[in-house]
């Protein structure tokens, strides 16, 4: 099995410049709404648009369309919109069911000429169909223990305006990264009603993170495909539930404004709030998702509060600092979720001259293929698994101005985007010589290696990331098939216990770009 990396190259033209024009206007539409935002078929509603005029001239007269399904709905001929103003617009529709898309267009037919012609155009996608959601996953008996057949209960419900048709749609069931069973319930589902899909699972020890996701094969039309998926995290253990349910109540970082190398101590309180006692068990105290510490505890009364801390030598950049307890999944509780708390800090001077940030950004669907390939919950992979990511890139640019961020920073910054997609082979792709673009991963790419070590998963995302900033830094490639080169074009899976690094000659490119220190 090999990881492609595809370098797509960015040809840059170079010709005269023309004269300088004159200030012009630039109209842009820049807000589209219905309102009310929910609303059934035959219910009146209203589009609300806002047109400004962000150019430095003003617009002489233009009109503005409003389309819907690519059929003309309302239209408004404007005199006139100095420079920096703005006008709204209001149109009235009846709401039909099914699919729709609105668009805004303004200056259209194109009179005037503008500073951006590329941007005078503004859709919203509507969706009045239906909405299968996952109510919840229930459990017989509610606490297995490993070993223990146990029935898992999907309760689905269609929250839409329409129906879902006839016939089949499908419900599956994982635990962890592994597929338990796909189930389809035929019949369709009638607006406002609800179905059950069950199966059994011989229940695993540990913490397992069961997954529902109902139509993964996208085969419904539906208003909102964000809540089609529903995780529950579950400790099994054959430790009997007293009601114990741990929960982290706060957590600091002492002092707050920390200086890189000074030794800080992060405090955590975490209660019992639950009705019966907790027996013994570990707090596991994390950097990036590294452990710093396993403190263990004796058992916990029922309302009873115990305060932990653990000392860390501050490092520059972005760090998320995170305190788990009972990590060794003994206690079975009604509530996992809130055993584990999280704090993000940001450590050092500001980022000087002559570096730059490099975001590294989910695309909107990315955490489900996440969720797909590691079997982790949300919490786990926003909390732990990308911030581990986040420090092997950090170890593989050592010694380079560049401070990567999951959240987004101000200023220019190169943006590591990590799309649900799949390109086949492809994993990555970026453009060539563009220092504050953006780069692509394709997570779809990689399910094939669901069945690799999390950490060698984990150290393949990486490595791409970093291969795909590379190149947006200028790197080309250095070897065919180089398991240890991150510039490699074409590698096998990355062995164990191997982090890939630049070359020489390319970690010293990247230094002359990115120094550390300005002149």
């Amino acid at each position: 099995m090999t990881l492609l990396l595809l370098l797509s190259v960015l040809v840059l033209w170079t010709q005269a410049a023309p004269a300088e024009p004159g200030p012009l206007p630039d109209l842009v539409p820049t807000r589209l709404e219905m309102a009310p935002p929910q609303a059934q078929p035959g219910v009146a509603v209203r589009f609300e648009a806002t047109v400004v005029n962000r150019g430095e001239a003003d617009a002489a007269a233009f009109w503005v369309l409003l389309q819907l399904d690519d059929k003309p709905l309302f239209s408004r001929f404007v005199l006139e919109l100095p420079a920096r103003g703005q006008i709204t617009l209001e149109a009235p529709w009846v709401v039909t069911p099914g699919r729709h898309t609105v668009r805004l267009l303004v200056d259209h037919p194109p009179r005037i000429t503008e500073a951006d012609e590329n941007n005078n155009t503004l859709a919203l996608e509507l969706n009045f169909g239906a909405d299968l959601q996952i109510l919840r996953l229930s459990l017989e008996p509610e606490f297995p223990k490993p070993g223990e057949l146990t029935r898992l209960k999907a309760l689905i419900r269609n929250g839409g305006v329409q129906a879902v048709p006839g016939g089949n749609f499908a419900v599956q069931f994982f635990a962890g990264r592994r597929l338990l069973a796909t189930q389809f319930l035929p019949g369709g589902l009638p607006s406002g009603e609800e179905r059950t899909a069950e199966i059994n699972w011989l229940a695993q020890a540990g913490e397992i993170a069961l997954r529902v996701v109902v139509d993964p094969f996208q085969s419904v039309s539906e208003a909102d495909e964000a809540n089609n998926i529903l995780v529950r995290t579950l400790n099994v253990s054959s430790q009997e539930p007293t009601g114990a349910d741990l929960k982290v109540q706060a957590l600091v970082l002492e002092p707050q404004a920390a200086e890189p190398g000074q030794t800080v101590r992060l405090k955590a309180t975490i209660v019992n709030a639950g009705r019966g006692p907790a027996v013994g068990f570990q707090v596991a105290f994390q950097a990036d998702g590294q452990t710093l510490q396993l403190i263990s505890v004796p058992p916990l009364a029922a309302g009873a509060t115990i305060e932990l801390q653990t000392s860390w030598q501050a490092q520059s950049g972005e760090h998320w600092l995170r305190v788990k307890a009972d990590v060794a999944a003994i206690i079975p509780e009604p509530d996992e979720e809130d055993n584990a708390a999280a704090l993000r800090v940001d450590i050092g001077p500001p980022l000087n001259n002559c570096g730059q940030f490099a975001l590294l950004q989910l695309e909107e669907g990315a955490l489900p293929v996440l969720m797909d390939l590691t079997g982790l919950s949300p919490k786990e992979l926003m909390e732990s698994f990308l911030p581990q990511m986040k420090s092997i890139m950090e170890q593989q640019y050592q010694g380079v101005n560049i401070r990567f961020t999951l959240v987004s920073p101000r200023g220019a910054k190169a943006t590591i985007v990590f799309k649900p997609e799949s390109r086949g082979a492809i994993l990555g792709v970026a453009p060539l010589f563009v220092r504050f673009g953006q780069a692509q991963v394709f997570l779809g790419g990689f399910l094939r290696l669901r069945g690799v070590p999390l950490a060698q998963l984990l150290l393949a995302l990486a490595t791409v990331a970093s291969h795909e900033l590379g190149h947006l830094l200028g790197l080309g490639h250095t070897s065919q098939n180089d398991p240890r080169d991150i510039m490699s074009a074409q590698v096998e899976v990355i062995p164990p216990n191997v982090l890939p690094s630049f070359r020489p000659e390319s970690l010293a490119q990247l230094k002359r770009l990115l120094p550390l220190s300005c002149p």
